[in-house]
Parts: structure tokens; sequence; C-alpha cells
């Protein structure tokens, strides 16, 4: 039980990663757009 527990709480950790990381690349894809459509 404490292995499933620890196991859900490092999926969580990857997940939360993962969507901070998704997030980091959207917004510097969208600074990314906006440099080339402004040129």
């Amino acid at each position: 039980m404490k292995y499933l527990f620890s196991f859900a709480l490092s999926s969580y950790d990857f997940f939360n990663a993962l969507l901070l990381l998704l997030c980091i690349f959207q917004t510097e894809s969208a600074k990314i757009f906006s440099v080339i459509s402004s040129c």
C-alpha cells in the first residue's frame, strides 16, 4: 500500500512537471509566433 502511494505521488509529480513544461512550451511558441507574425 505504501509503495502504491509513493508511486501515485511520483506519477503526480511527473504529471505536474509535464504540465508545467507544456505551459512553458506554449508560452514560448506563442512568443516565437508573435515575432514571426510581426515580421
